[in-house]
Order: structure tokens, then sequence, then C-alpha cells
């Protein structure tokens, strides 16, 4: 009876000894869209002879494109953001 128990355990064993726990880990980078790394560029006259509209005007097309390219800054590091929790969680 003992004999039986140990053969019988003995198998249960080796049974247990042939499962392998297979694990893979797999990274990705994350880009966030091509778009957001676009940025619009202003060609600067020559300031001597600019006048006092074309000075207004440059201005509130640097400060468009500044608007742009924070949003486009904050948009980008939102998705990495996100990525990161991603990665990070259990």
């Amino acid at each position: 009876m003992r004999a039986l128990i140990l053969g019988l355990l003995a198998a249960i064993l080796i049974g247990c000894a042939d499962q392998q726990l297979i694990t893979q880990t797999r990274q990705i980078v994350v880009m966030p869209p091509e778009t957001l790394f676009e940025c619009d560029l202003v060609e600067l006259p020559e300031s001597r002879s600019l006048t006092d509209n074309q000075v207004a005007r440059l201005l509130v097309e640097l400060r468009r494109m500044n608007i742009t390219c924070r949003n486009n800054i904050q948009a980008i590091r939102t998705v990495l953001e996100d990525a990161k929790r991603t990665i990070e969680s259990p």
C-alpha cells in the first residue's frame, strides 16, 4: 500500500514537473500622431523697415503659432503619460 501511494505521488509530481510557465514580455513604442510634430515657421522680415501694422500682424501670427505649439506639446505629453500608465499598471 505504501509503495502504491509513493508511486502515485511520484507520478503526480512528474506530471507537475512537465508543466512550464511561459511568459512573454513585449515592449512597444507609442508614437504620437505625426501632425503633433509639425510646426509653422514664420519668415521674419527686415525689422528696420517694418511698419506698426506689420509688427502687429507678426505678433498675432507668432502668438497663434505659440498656442499651436503649446497644444501639440501638451498632446504629446498626454500620449506619453497614457503609455507610461498602461505599462506601469499591474
